[in-house]
């Protein structure tokens, strides 16, 4: 539910909690301006070291485990600055980047 919804159902508590996430992503948004890193990811980096570049911090991340193997997909696709698309991680280490337009 956004705010917009709360407000149609006259729900003020509704509309609170949605005032608040909306301050939170806000806040993400800054934190990740002011404090993301800048250039280029390169494969073998690890997770750590992608959060010091163009890409920062991803949207969403799917993750799939098995016996003693580790995959991520970062996913990029709601943001205003940086890079949209893609990366993939293989037990900690970027082995692959997809840039969208």
């Amino acid at each position: 539910m956004n705010a917009r919804d709360a407000i149609e159902q006259g729900n003020e508590a509704l509309f609170q909690l949605a005032k608040s996430e909306i301050i939170s992503i806000a806040e993400v948004c800054k934190y990740e301006k002011d404090n993301c890193g800048k250039g280029p990811a390169r494969i073998g980096m690890t997770a750590a070291e992608v959060i010091h570049t163009d890409w920062c911090y991803p949207d969403k991340k799917n993750t799939t485990e098995t016996e003693g193997h580790l995959r991520e997909q970062w996913i990029y696709q709601e943001r205003e600055i940086g890079p949209k698309g893609y990366l993939y991680f293989d037990n900690g280490r970027l082995t692959a980047i997809q840039e969208t337009p």
